[in-house]
């Protein structure tokens, strides 16, 4: 069966992911490969969403791990900062023998999600400076993510930018989720906020309803792999010249899944 919690990772980090997820490994084995996968984690997120004007590559290829961390201020926010930090530690402790005996299987577990949620912050962000109309097939593109994923980066966008886009998207993620009396208590409490006009509200739950009638026949993703496959046939629609960063990184995050449900998480 598929585990349905396994973070976005981007394709190099997979072999490390899969390196933490064996659990014939001794603890600081993980560890040391939860390192790597944040620093791929790192490079990749660096490599596709930040501007070279901001960090010049010949700066960031000298930093080591905790100068690629700080360098990230200001990108990223700074609970995920300090999260970057504590993987960074975990790492160091698996490479360091005399701290081997402090490690915790819960160290790992905790580690993966923390991992995917540097990718979520990072769709979260550009969407935060560019916003849906940097490019017409954003938020196609976007859909082709699992619900969850969504509701997760839309609900950090809207206590930013509460929206008629947002909302809409946003109630749409979360009856794409199952999360249909969700959708409608954010609509009502969208309307009581008066973000909703009474016809927009009305006109909202009302598309709510029909989107949650017609799940079984929506081409919705129900793990990385059928992202993979949705992403790859509206990628295909974009024209060279219209591609961009957010575009390749969305495409080195969903590449490393096959087409097998062989997702997994640590036992």
């Amino acid at each position: 069966m598929v585990n349905q919690t396994q973070p976005l990772l981007p394709k190099d980090a997979l072999a490390y992911f899969d390196d933490s997820s064996d659990i014939e490994n001794r603890l600081y084995f993980r560890a040391v490969a939860v390192r790597s996968c944040l620093e791929n984690v790192m490079d990749s997120v660096f490599t596709h969403l930040i501007p070279e004007n901001n960090i010049p590559l010949s700066s960031w290829s000298k930093y080591d791990l905790n100068g690629k961390i700080k360098a990230m201020r200001g990108f990223f926010s700074d609970d995920v900062v300090e999260s970057l930090h504590r993987l960074r530690i975990l790492g160091n402790h698996g490479a360091h023998q005399k701290y081997h005996t402090e490690l915790k299987q819960a160290d790992i577990l905790e580690a993966l999600p923390a991992l995917g949620a540097v990718c979520e912050q990072a769709i979260f962000s550009y969407f935060r400076k560019h916003g849906f109309v940097a490019h017409r097939w954003l938020p196609t593109i976007f859909s082709t993510l699992k619900p969850s994923y969504r509701v997760s980066i839309l609900e950090r966008l809207f206590v930013e930018q509460k929206t008629l886009f947002i909302v809409d998207k946003l109630a749409m993620a979360y009856v794409k989720n199952n999360q249909f009396f969700e959708s409608i208590k954010f609509i009502e409490d969208c309307y009581k906020s008066k973000i909703l006009g009474s016809l927009q509200k009305d006109d909202l739950i009302e598309k709510m309803e029909m989107i949650s009638k017609a799940l079984p026949y929506l081409p919705i993703a129900r793990n990385l792999a059928d992202s993979k496959k949705n992403f790859e046939a509206v990628a295909a629609t974009v024209s060279e010249d219209e591609r961009s960063l957010f575009l390749t990184f969305l495409s080195a995050v969903l590449a490393g899944h096959g087409e097998t449900d062989s997702e997994k998480l640590p036992q």
